[in-house]
């Protein structure tokens, strides 16, 4: 009887101790880290570039309403060509069609040699020159704002094209780390999940995790499955698009290529002569709002330009409903909206065209239907 307690009393040592070590090793390894933190410890204003953080002994600043950033700044990361004449007190930017001129605590600018009126000067703060970067945006192709909340001023590149993602939940958190020991920077607990304040920026992309940048400009990541990627997001069009297989003159071959749900068949096909362009069924539009749904495979233009042929894809309305194919066809908004989603689709997967396959359509939207061709094809 001892003896049966005593073997008892050491199994439970043992299976408690067992049971210590690995709530121990779970604590210490994989229990997801609880703790808030700030995602910058500075008082100074941050400057996110897309999904990086600029980090120079100058931070920006913003005053009276407007972004100023410094000179030496703007050099290393926007524009490496760019003129400061320390003996003029001149800053001289240059694009492919303009000379813009600004002299330091001066409204007065000069764009091709004529006079244009700042809303804030170029200036001197503690010996470094600032400049007026909204004032710069456009000749730059970039788009900045600043959040009050964060104290952030965010940069984006107009040429880029940015993943948008929303948390498919309330209980997501994007993290300092890629991992769920790191300490939590935002969380979305009783937020609207569908709302700007939840809007994600995805850039990098690892197994599990993606780096994003938040709606404040917090650069952080998010588990992929806490997120959905939504929409696509470009300011212009690329100016250069890389060289595409020649077409022949005259009549050419098209070949529809039914892909309505995820496959790899198309790598085990052998080149076919005759044909010239594959158009598969890529995109079609899901709703009255104009958003488009997204079946496009990257690997499969690589594999389609290896054999010599372009990439068409097809944009689909919704064949069984003719009432929201019609909403979209006489809004211009809406038809903005869905000719932005085709150009940023275009650019991302380098498509050498677009192949427009809308039918069921009212015979009366005719003329709106050729607009709409109209307002895409000079893109």
């Amino acid at each position: 009887m001892k003896k049966d307690i005593f073997i008892f009393i050491v199994i439970l040592i043992v299976v408690t101790g067992l049971a210590a070590g690995a709530a121990t090793f779970y604590n210490k390894y994989f229990k997801p880290n609880e703790v808030f933190v700030s995602c910058y410890d500075t008082a100074d204003t941050v400057l996110v570039i897309e999904g990086d953080v600029i980090s120079e002994n100058n931070p920006p600043v913003v005053r009276d309403g407007q972004i100023l950033l410094p000179f030496d700044t703007i050099k290393k990361y926007i524009d490496p060509y760019i003129w400061w004449d320390e003996a003029l007190q001149k800053v001289t930017v240059t694009t492919s069609d303009k000379v813009i001129k600004m002299e330091t605590d001066k409204l007065d600018a000069y764009i091709n040699n004529e006079p244009i009126e700042l809303k804030f000067p170029a200036t001197q703060i503690d010996g470094v020159v600032y400049l007026p970067i909204e004032f710069l945006a456009s000749f730059y192709k970039i788009n900045v704002r600043y959040s009050s909340s964060s104290n952030v001023v965010i940069i984006d590149r107009q040429d880029v094209i940015h993943r948008i993602g929303y948390p498919v939940s309330t209980g997501a958190v994007v993290r300092k780390g890629r991992n769920v020991r790191y300490p939590i920077i935002k969380k979305f607990e009783g937020m609207n999940l569908n709302s700007e304040d939840s809007k994600i920026y995805i850039f990098e992309e690892y197994d599990k995790w993606y780096k994003v940048r938040t709606a404040e400009g917090y650069i952080g990541y998010i588990r992929k499955e806490d997120i959905v990627i939504k929409s696509y997001e470009i300011g212009i069009m690329p100016e250069k698009i890389r060289e595409r297989p020649k077409l022949p003159e005259g009549k050419i071959s098209l070949v529809w290529d039914q892909m309505y749900s995820p496959t790899k068949a198309y790598l085990e096909r052998k080149r076919e002569e005759g044909i010239d362009v594959m158009s598969p069924t890529w995109f079609q539009v899901a709703n009255r709002d104009g958003e488009l749904i997204n079946r496009a495979d990257p690997q499969y233009v690589e594999w389609a330009h290896r054999n010599g042929y372009q990439v068409w894809a097809l944009v689909a309305n919704d064949f069984s409903n003719i009432d929201d194919t019609s909403e979209i066809l006489n809004n211009g908004l809406k038809r903005e909206y869905v000719i932005k989603q085709i150009l940023a689709f275009a650019a991302l997967y380098e498509l050498d065209g677009i192949n427009i396959d809308f039918e069921n359509i009212y015979k009366s939207d005719k003329d709106a239907f050729t607009q709409f061709v109209r307002e895409l094809t000079p893109f």
